[in-house]
């Protein structure tokens, strides 16, 4: 699919290249890797696509187990 550094059009390139896996950094420039999340979960298109952060702060470790993330 490539790499994106923003939030931007996220989604809609997920649909388009329908990944096996993505991956998403917590902290992007124009959103939050939790935002995506929530969108991809709620799209029935991309809610079945495993989702693995790659970095997460211990603070927001919680949420992430949380929402269905894996430790």
């Amino acid at each position: 699919m490539g790499v994106s550094s923003t939030g931007k059009n996220f989604v809609d390139k997920v649909v388009e290249y329908r990944p096996d896996f993505i991956t998403i950094e917590v902290l992007l420039p124009d959103t939050h890797g939790f935002s995506i999340l929530s969108t991809l979960q709620e799209d029935e298109r991309t809610s079945d696509i495993p989702v693995i952060f790659v970095t997460v702060t211990e603070a927001e470790r919680g949420k992430g187990l949380k929402m269905g993330a894996r430790s």
